[in-house]
């Protein structure tokens, strides 16, 4: 029988709580892994997913005392960030100096900008009109060429 019997198993307010101040007494993540009976890395998932949550909390937290509230270095928060795909910024003013891809915000080209989580994807979603959006507005289209069409008495 596996000794990580909680595996697939949702996690209790209870069990978080208990988890995140066991991570700033036992500094060994198997330890804590064996309490849960969970993995190391569900631990390690669980609290970068916790730290996602506290951050969107609180805008003001940097990312230092972030990785202290849930017992884990800053470059291990960050990683668990990509991993899970969560985009954590930091609230002081964009500057080239802090960020060699800084862009300044351009209003003009707002909406020509595509959001990307993932810098490595290179797939895009296009946004489609759904189909009975797109006769609607050829109906439109054929409607205000037929209406042209009668004053211009072509037809």
């Amino acid at each position: 029988m596996s000794e990580f019997t909680n595996h697939g198993k949702k996690w209790t307010v209870k069990e978080t709580k208990q988890l995140l101040k066991e991570m700033r007494k036992i500094d060994n993540m198997d330890n804590i892994a064996k309490i849960h009976k969970r993995t190391p890395y569900a631990i390690y998932l669980k609290l970068v997913k916790e730290a996602s949550k506290i951050a969107d909390e609180d805008y003001e937290i940097d990312l230092e005392d972030l990785a202290k509230k849930v017992g884990l270095t800053p470059q291990a928060l960050l990683d668990g960030f990509k991993k899970i795909k969560y985009d954590f910024v930091s609230n002081d003013e964009d500057s080239e100096d802090d960020d060699p891809d800084y862009e300044p915000d351009n209003e003009d080209d707002y909406e020509s900008k595509e959001v990307s989580n993932n810098e490595d994807d290179n797939k895009s979603e296009k946004k489609i009109m759904p189909i009975s959006m797109s006769i609607m507005v050829i109906i439109i289209i054929l409607a205000g060429l037929y209406y042209y069409l009668l004053q211009a008495k072509l037809i």
